[in-house]
This record gives structure tokens, C-alpha cells and sequence, in this order.
């Protein structure tokens, strides 16, 4: 199979996969910030993917009640389509870090959103509807409870079908990436896989060099951040188009990130199982058509 080196992926609307009265399922698309990390009191804001700051300015209409020049993120569509979530949440311990609509009211940075994706990863997203659903997702989370299974394209191939990556994560000093060669703030991270295809392709600029990627089946029993990217590229095994942590390797197919969160299970408040499955992006679904 031949691979040429695409565009960007376009960023696309969310989708909700799944809602009760409780909780909504998003398909996020990639390319799509899930959330702005911090409000700061000088009423900046942190990008939640890359530290960066930006200002936002006191008139205007935006869903965190003033314009901001900043790309619009997952949070900003949840709060249009369901602006019953904007005061679910955890409060910031710095009250006067938090912003505030002309009501007075608070907004909180992260309304909702119990858990996070990668601006350039897709997949299932759980929301909160409401404080107690927000409170028992959470517990679940922090006690590893709820299955996620990702769906992840790496650049050549694990040695072993079936693997267990158990390596602490650490933030590399003097920078925002993470490493599983000591650092700062390190925490234990583990992650399960398993092969589910290798497929050969050549590169159409270099057409006598034959390579290898493979679709893995991805099982992270914590949650640690760049937790599958680390963790796959310490075994030699990068996801395909990650500029993070294999920023030499050639870009294949639209450049996006090739890591999607395909499915999450738990078992709800009320003792029933959830499974919720989003739709394998087309970028995969091509993929799946060649390999042995």
C-alpha cells in the first residue's frame, strides 16, 4: 500500500454518541481542544495543550462571557448545545481566578468534563449533566473503574501480540513533554495492548523503501498525560504523526495524530453496565482494509 503525505485533518463538530439525564458521550473530532487549562486572576488563560498564554477581553459574547481570540474548544460547543453544565464541576481553589458572566455568576473553566483528550486525539469524551453524575464519574476515574480502549496506528511493530507497558511518566525538565526517563512529578502509568494487524506500505517519495505500521487495540489502566504516546513510543512504536514524540518519521496519510479514543465501560449509578463505542474514523477504516 502506498502512503502520501496529506493535509492537515479538518476539524470537525463533535457529536453526541449517547445522553440520559446524567451524562453525554461526545465524539470528539481531532484537531479540537477539549478544554482551556486555567483561568489566571490577571484574566489570562492557559492553552490547555502547549502553556501558552492569551488574553481574553471584558466585552463580548463568548460562552466564558467575554471574546478571546483563542481557538474554540469542546467546552465552548458543550456549553451551546447543553448550557445546563456551566456550573458543573470542580471550583477553583483561587476564586478570583475564575471567570464570571455579567450575572456574577461563575463559569467554571472545565464545565462538565470529568476527563480530557489530546487536542489531536478523537473519540469518546464522557460529560457530566449534573454535581452528583460529575462527582461519581470522577470516583471512577480515580479508582480506575471505567475501561478506556483506544485505537492507535504505530510505526513498526510491537515484538510481542499482546503486551503490558508498566514505566512511571515523568515531565522532562525545561519543557512540556513527558518521559519515561525520569523527571519531574513523576507518577506510575500502565498500559495494556495488543496487536490487531500489521500493514506494509511504501512511502510514494522514496517507492524501494518498504516499511511497516501497525493498528494496535490500546488498554491504559491510568491516566496520565501523552500516556499512549509515551508509553508506545519507549517500545519503539510511536503513533503514526505524532510531532511530540516521533517528529522525524515521515507523515503519513492526512498527518493527524492516529490515536482515537474508540470506546469507554463502566457501570452506572444505578448498578447497569454502559458501553459506549464511537464510530472508527475513516482515516482507520482505510487503513483496515490492507494488512495481515
Amino acid at each position: 500500500m502506498k502512503f502520501g503525505t496529506g493535509e492537515e485533518a479538518l476539524v470537525l463538530e463533535p457529536e453526541i454518541i449517547y445522553e440520559d439525564k446524567n451524562f453525554l458521550a461526545v465524539n470528539k473530532p481531532a484537531g479540537m481542544l477539549t478544554h482551556v487549562a486555567r483561568t489566571h486572576a490577571d484574566g489570562t488563560r492557559t492553552d490547555a495543550e502547549n502553556n501558552s498564554r492569551f488574553t481574553i477581553s471584558s466585552e463580548g459574547g463568548s460562552a466564558f462571557g467575554g471574546q478571546d481570540s483563542r481557538e474554540r474548544t469542546l467546552v465552548d460547543w458543550l456549553l451551546e448545545k447543553h448550557p445546563e453544565i456551566k456550573g458543573v464541576g470542580d471550583p477553583l481553589a483561587d476564586s478570583t481566578s475564575s471567570l464570571q458572566a455579567s450575572s456574577g455568576q461563575v463559569i467554571f473553566d472545565r464545565p462538565g468534563i470529568v476527563h480530557r483528550l489530546d487536542k489531536d486525539t478523537s473519540g469518546v469524551i464522557l460529560v457530566a449533566r449534573n454535581q452528583e453524575y460529575f462527582e461519581y464519574l470522577k470516583k471512577l476515574f480515580a479508582e480506575h473503574k471505567i475501561q478506556k480502549t483506544y485505537l492507535a496506528l504505530v510505526y513498526g511493530a510491537p515484538r510481542e501480540k499482546k503486551g503490558r507497558i508498566d514505566k512511571p511518566i515523568a515531565l522532562k525538565s525545561g519543557t512540556t513533554k513527558r518521559t519515561v526517563h525520569g523527571g519531574k512529578m513523576e507518577k506510575e502509568a500502565l498500559t495494556n495492548y495488543e496487536l490487531v494487524r500489521n500493514i506494509k506500505y511504501q512511502i510514494t517519495n522514496n517507492k524501494k523503501s518498504e516499511n511497516a505500521v501497525s493498528l494496535l487495540r490500546v488498554m491504559p489502566k491510568t491516566g496520565r498525560t501523552h500516556q499512549i504516546r509515551v508509553h508506545l513510543a519507549s517500545i519503539g512504536c510511536p503513533v503514526l504523526n505524532d510531532p511530540i514524540y516521533a517528529p522525524k518519521k515521515e507523515k503519513l496519510g492526512t498527518g493527524r495524530l492516529m490515536l482515537h479514543a474508540l470506546s469507554v465501560e463502566f457501570t452506572s449509578k444505578d448498578g447497569k453496565k454502559v458501553f459506549i463505542e464511537s464510530e472508527e474514523p475513516a482515516e482507520f477504516k482505510e487503513l483496515s482494509r490492507y494488512g495481515t
